[in-house]
């Protein structure tokens, strides 16, 4: 984005093209002027959130369940679930 704004000669532009917003770029070209490449790659990893996650053998069975029932729903797969004593919405 920094460089096509560069090649266009108009931020604008090159935000419209792109689909990021004014505010975005000048971010992105201020994080790049301080910090060079390696700044914009450590703002687009997302870290996890741990306090949202499920605990690990919940999530171990739900994609066990979903790698061997590829054709399972998602309320399928929270009523199988839940015979085994597992609790999980759907969602």
């Amino acid at each position: 984005m920094l460089n096509l704004a560069k090649e266009l000669g108009n931020v604008s532009q090159a935000c419209k093209i792109m689909g990021f917003s004014r505010d975005t770029f000048y971010r992105y070209k201020e994080l790049y002027e301080m910090g060079g490449e390696m700044a914009l790659q450590e703002i687009n990893r997302k870290r996890p959130i741990i306090k949202n996650r499920v605990e690990p053998h919940i999530e171990e069975a739900v994609v066990k369940i979903a790698t061997d029932n590829p054709a399972l729903g998602q309320f399928r797969v929270s009523n199988e679930l839940r015979k085994q004593g597992i609790f999980i919405s759907p969602s």
